[in-house]
């Protein structure tokens, strides 16, 4: 997330030394969302199912794919096979898309 809004601020030249709390960082996106909610922070970057559980206000910025990368001969490793099958769980779908804000259409999709 932090990677993300340097290269938006580089991108639109703004010096992120004229950011008042640009040096603060919180390790999660919750830890983000308890942070406004506290009054700690005016604002933060973060995810939709964070700003939900807080009852925050939020502003999309970006859609960002998150992948799991690993080794092809991993891809059929029995060890893996519970992932495999939450991941295309009909009832695991349904609960990451009611967190908010993640599109689930190819989860569990494997590409060679």
């Amino acid at each position: 997330t932090r990677v993300l809004l340097d290269f938006e601020l580089a991108r639109e030249g703004i010096d992120p030394a004229g950011i008042s709390g640009y040096t603060r960082e919180e390790p999660t996106h919750l830890a983000i969302a308890a942070a406004i909610s506290a009054d700690r922070a005016d604002c933060g970057m973060g995810v939709l199912a964070a700003a939900r559980a807080f009852e925050l206000d939020f502003v999309p910025v970006t859609r960002e794919p998150y992948d799991l990368v690993l080794e092809l001969e991993s891809l059929e490793l029995p060890a893996l096979e519970p992932f495999w099958q939450l991941l295309e769980s009909p009832a695991f779908r349904a609960a990451v898309e009611q967190l908010g804000g993640y599109d689930t259409a190819e989860m569990g999709r494997r590409i060679r």
